[in-house]
C-alpha cells in the first residue's frame, strides 16, 4: 500500500504516544530514585555519654554491626564532630571548637548505615528495631535517625509508586485506543483497495497482514526514534543540571531506563497497541467486506 497522509499521521501519533509514555516513565523513575537517594543518605546517629570508655564503645560498635540489615557502624570522635560542627557554622565558628574546654563537651557518636537495597518502609522498621535494642545500653545518651521524615517520605513514596503504576496503565490503554482509532480511519480510507484485493481472491487474513505489517513497522521505527530522542534530551538536561550546581546527590542518581526496563516497556507497548490494532483491523475489514457484499 502506498504512502499517504493518513499513514504519516498514524506514524506521528504512534511516535508521540510512545514518547509520552517513555518520558513519563523517566520522570517517575528519577523521582523514585531521588527518594531513594535521600533514603540512602539518611543515617542513624547514636550519641554516647561523655564518660564512655574506649572498651565500652568498641563493644557497642561490635554489637551494632551484628544487627540485621546494618551495613556499617563508624565512630565519630570529638575532633571529627567538632570539625563537622565548625563546617556547618562556617565563618561564625571561627576559633570556637578549637578550645579544649569545648571539645571535651562534644559527645562522641556512632554513625550507622543500613543496606541500600532496603525500601523506605523497611529502612524505617530496621532503624526502629535497632533503636529499641541499643537505647537499653547504659552508655547511650540519645538516638536520632529522622524517624518523622522517614515516615513522611515513606507515605509519599507509597502514594507516588501506586499513582505512577495506575497512571502508566491508564495512559497505555488510552494511547492504544487512540492508535486503534487512527488505524480504523486508515482502513476506512483504504476501502477501495480492500475491495480490489477481495475481488482478485485475497483472503481476509492476507488483507489483515497488509495493515498489521504497517502497524508493526510504525511501532518499531517509533520506538527507535522515541528512545534516541529521549536519550539525547536526557543526556543534555543532565549535563545542564551538572553545570547549574544542583544537589549532587540528585544528579548522581539520575539515570535512563535500564535494559530490563526498556524490554518491559517495549513488551507492554506491543501487547496493548498491537493486539488492540489487530482487533480493530479485523472488525473494520470484516465490516467493509460485509457492506460490499450487501
Amino acid at each position: 500500500m502506498k504512502l499517504n497522509s493518513l499513514k504519516i499521521s498514524l506514524f506521528i501519533i504512534i511516535t508521540l504516544s510512545i514518547t509520552l509514555i517513555i518520558s513519563g516513565l523517566l520522570v517517575y523513575k528519577n523521582f523514585v530514585g531521588f527518594l531513594g537517594a535521600w533514603n540512602q543518605s539518611n543515617k542513624m546517629n547514636i550519641y554516647l555519654k561523655v564518660d564512655t570508655t574506649e572498651s565500652e564503645r568498641n563493644k557497642l560498635i561490635a554489637f551494632i554491626k551484628k544487627q540485621k540489615s546494618v551495613s556499617s557502624a563508624e565512630l565519630v570522635d570529638r575532633n571529627k564532630a567538632g570539625l563537622n560542627f565548625q563546617s556547618s557554622l562556617k565563618e561564625f565558628s571561627s576559633g570556637l571548637v578549637t578550645m579544649d574546654e569545648l571539645i571535651d563537651l562534644i559527645p562522641e557518636s556512632i554513625e550507622v548505615d543500613l543496606e541500600n537495597s532496603l525500601s523506605l518502609q523497611e529502612r524505617d522498621q530496621a532503624f526502629a528495631a535497632l533503636a529499641q535494642s541499643v537505647q537499653e545500653q547504659p552508655l547511650v545518651e540519645e538516638i536520632n535517625y529522622g524517624a518523622t521524615w522517614i515516615k513522611k517520605f515513606e507515605k509519599i513514596d507509597q502514594v507516588f509508586r501506586s499513582a505512577g503504576i495506575f497512571a502508566f496503565l491508564v495512559l497505555l490503554v488510552s494511547i492504544s485506543y487512540l492508535v486503534a482509532l487512527m488505524v480504523r480511519i486508515y482502513i476506512d480510507d483504504s476501502k477501495q483497495e480492500i475491495e480490489i484485493y477481495s475481488l482478485i481472491g485475497a483472503t481476509r487474513w492476507s488483507i489483515y497482514q497488509l495493515f498489521l505489517k504497517d502497524v508493526f513497522i510504525f511501532l518499531c521505527v517509533s520506538l527507535v526514534v522515541s528512545f534516541v530522542v529521549l536519550f539525547a534530551a536526557f543526556t543534555y538536561i543532565k549535563s545542564k543540571l551538572v553545570t547549574s550546581g544542583l544537589a549532587e546527590t540528585f544528579i548522581e542518581n539520575m539515570s535512563f531506563l535500564s535494559f530490563n526496563e526498556i524490554t518491559f516497556v517495549v513488551f507492554m507497548l506491543f501487547v496493548f497497541i498491537y493486539v488492540n490494532c489487530f482487533l480493530t483491523i479485523q472488525s473494520s475489514v470484516n465490516r467493509l467486506n460485509q457492506i460490499s457484499n450487501e
